[in-house]
């Protein structure tokens, strides 16, 4: 803002402005956002000078999804919005607390599933066989027994809750728009995509992935295929 207010300043001078709105892709802050707000209203002599963040743009692409299309912007399923500020939570808290149950490293000797009936559920997805091993197997897999424990532990009972309530926005949003995403590959990247431009999440891109392949693995992401749900339940090694 230090630089925007130099702008601002000359335009109001040269009076080519009466009415300043700062979008942002962070989220606004209310008590800082407010403080940081009157003062350049004060500062500007301006009385109409607003700082919105992020979740403001997202409020209004919901509100008036043809935005989207009088822009010339193309994005893939415009008209898919999704809240992720409970997941973005739930990462956050993982993350500082997950020493707490992180089980003992374990190398497993085979895999803790039977790849038939991966290989009929990710086929009903679409999601490759190369994705599935490569990043999902050989990067996240080892982390699921931790998130497991994390989830089923009494004490974060309020936890489970906002995570079974984000499985339930992202599966049935992204069942909805599934067209829009040939490859199921596209679903994780585009979830991924919109946590990190909110910028709530620094350094956790890894972890990201870890809890969307986790989901996608428990059967809270994506159809779960032709066999009977528990036969998909994750098993830890």
């Amino acid at each position: 803002m230090k630089i925007e207010k130099k702008k601002i300043r000359i335009l109001k001078e040269a009076g080519d402005l009466t009415h300043y709105i700062c979008f942002t892709n962070r989220k606004r802050t209310g008590l800082k956002g407010d403080k940081l707000q009157s003062s350049l209203r004060t500062e500007l002599g301006l009385p109409s000078l607003m700082i919105e963040g992020v979740e403001t743009v997202q409020s209004l692409l919901s509100e008036f999804p043809d935005l989207i299309s009088d822009l010339g912007l193309k994005l893939p399923a415009a008209s898919l919005t999704i809240f992720p500020e409970e997941l973005e939570r739930l990462i956050r808290f993982f993350d500082q607390n997950v020493d707490l149950f992180q089980a003992p490293a374990i190398t497993p000797s085979g895999q803790p599933f039977e790849f038939r009936k991966w290989d009929e559920k990710n086929a009903v997805n679409n999601l490759s066989s190369g994705y599935f091993q490569d990043f999902i197997v050989a990067d996240s897999m080892s982390h699921f027994e931790t998130i497991e424990s994390f989830l089923k532990n009494v004490r974060n009972r309020e936890w489970r809750k906002r995570y079974e309530n984000v499985a339930t926005q992202f599966r049935q949003k992204y069942y909805v728009h599934r067209e829009a995403f040939p490859q199921f590959e596209q679903v994780f990247d585009d979830i991924f995509n919109r946590l990190r431009i909110r910028g709530q999440l620094p350094e956790n891109d890894r972890l990201i992935y870890v809890f969307l392949h986790f989901m996608y693995c428990t059967c809270d992401l994506g159809q779960r295929g032709p066999l009977h749900d528990n036969d998909y339940a994750y098993e830890a090694p």
